[in-house]
């Protein structure tokens, strides 16, 4: 029986102006999706003090009195990062495209993983990038292959932005899948209608969006007793042909 608006907000407005303008809109409650950590706790507190039902979807809230769903991934990236190295490779790209709510814990994991494997940091194989275009991601791919002599393992952060490593790869005349072995993190779509198809560990969007809708629709019925309620979902690999 409700109705539901999509409201985009912008990352650069203060915390205080966003508030403002989602307590402005006299909505029963908000989900609000993937936001990064810092900026959406203090949403959190302000639209609580106003008595207004609010769920984190996609961001891991370090407070218990607030309500939140997340992957877990520091597991996916350390699992990743194990994966390649299980499978022969001792050295790894990693092609990181800063985004999401915490992604430092993407680097964070990559490098915990490099450093307890191979007793190394790890740092001068990260290649970081942010919004980057076609032509950015094939000069990190690149960039990649010269830097780190006989890589042929790449880890990227966006299955977005796999399509491109791929493409990259194959400028230099490596097919991925039979040269080199490229994984990759996000939607299984995504992944799936690449034309060189991404194995990776799936984002799992809609079990946290479904998650967060039903806590919110708890937490509307009967606010006054309403207990938080968290879940940090686990990873999963999908193998895909290439």
């Amino acid at each position: 029986g409700y109705g539901l608006d999509l409201v985009e907000l912008k990352y650069d407005q203060s915390p205080e102006s966003i508030s403002q303008a989602l307590a402005n809109r006299f909505t029963d409650g908000f989900i609000l999706l993937f936001w990064p950590q810092d900026t959406l706790t203090k949403i959190l507190f302000s639209l609580k003090e106003r008595n207004i039902p609010a769920i984190a979807s996609g961001t891991v809230i370090e407070s218990e009195g607030f309500s939140w769903t997340a992957i877990d991934e520091y597991n996916i990236f350390s699992q990743a990062t194990e994966h390649l190295l299980d499978d022969g490779h001792d050295k790894i790209a990693f092609i990181d495209v800063q985004s999401g709510s915490l992604p430092v814990r993407k680097r964070d994991a990559f490098l915990d993983t490099i450093q307890r494997r191979l007793g190394r940091d790890g740092a001068d194989w990260i290649f970081p990038l942010h919004k980057p275009r076609v032509a950015e991601l094939v000069e990190a791919t690149h960039s990649a292959l010269n830097r780190i002599d006989g890589v042929r393992a790449f880890l990227v952060s966006e299955n977005m932005h796999g399509h491109a490593v791929n493409h990259a790869l194959q400028l230099k005349g490596l097919t991925p899948g039979r040269d080199c072995r490229v994984i990759g993190y996000g939607e299984s779509y995504e992944a799936e209608r690449s034309r060189l198809k991404i194995s990776h560990y799936c984002v799992k969007n809609k079990e946290q969006v479904a998650f967060g809708l039903e806590a919110l629709l708890e937490q509307l019925t009967n606010y006054a007793d309403y207990a938080p309620r968290h879940q940090l979902i686990e990873p999963q690999f999908v193998a895909l042909d290439t």
